[in-house]
């Protein structure tokens, strides 16, 4: 589990959390309380209105509901779910909906590859996965 989960807001501007895209290639979108209630990617900030461009907001452009995990599913778990519903991340959030730890991503753990028994880890521990070997058994 991360110590320091980066997230945004709806109603930041694209302007406000375009730096935080030259490390990553999505983030959760979360509301007051801090309940995860969106995902903004590189893709979903293209649909921006060409006459706002970077004055969009964040709520304007990110895919929501987001798909989420609780922290007892697995590493397979959280593959399976991404190529079923053709995401590339999947923020892991507590009960209250919020963000409890990294995303798991496609890229998070190249670690899988070579020690197989990480498929049965809780999302909660950092390790990539990369989605075609996890599935193969």
């Amino acid at each position: 589990m991360s110590t320091s989960i980066i997230t945004v807001t709806a109603d930041q501007t694209l302007e406000e959390v375009e730096h935080h895209f030259e490390y990553v290639s999505g983030l959760p979108v979360v509301d007051d309380d801090l309940g995860c209630i969106g995902i903004i990617s590189k893709s979903d900030r293209a649909k921006a209105r060409p006459s706002l461009g970077q004055k969009s907001t964040v709520g304007e452009v990110m895919s929501s509901p987001p798909i989420t995990l609780p922290p007892n599913k697995t590493v397979k778990d959280a593959a399976a779910l991404m190529l079923k519903m053709k995401i590339h991340r999947i923020p892991i959030v507590d009960e209250r909906n919020q963000v409890i730890g990294e995303e798991m991503t496609p890229y998070s753990s190249i670690r899988i590859q070579k020690q197989r028994f990480f498929l049965d880890q809780k999302c909660c521990v950092h390790i990539t996965v990369t989605l075609p070997w996890i599935l193969q058994g």
